[in-house]
């Protein structure tokens, strides 16, 4: 950045983003594969969303409406 004393004009300063620190840029994974992996832990999280259900409301009115 440069030290350039603002005279009643617009000032701006730009400095590169470091690419190395986005973790897109990091390593040689493809996107689609880092779109695999971004589902795979949503898929995980309904996972344990269901293991700590203690009824499933909607398959018990099912088996309700078919043994009626």
């Amino acid at each position: 950045m440069s030290n350039n004393q603002f005279h009643g004009k617009i000032h701006y300063t730009w400095t590169q983003p470091y690419v190395s620190l986005n973790p897109v840029y990091q390593s040689n994974i493809s996107k689609e594969e880092i779109k695999v992996k971004q589902e795979i832990k949503r898929w995980e999280y309904v996972d344990r969303i269901v293991d700590n259900m203690d009824s499933y409301p909607d398959a018990e009115k099912m088996i309700r409406n078919i043994f009626l």
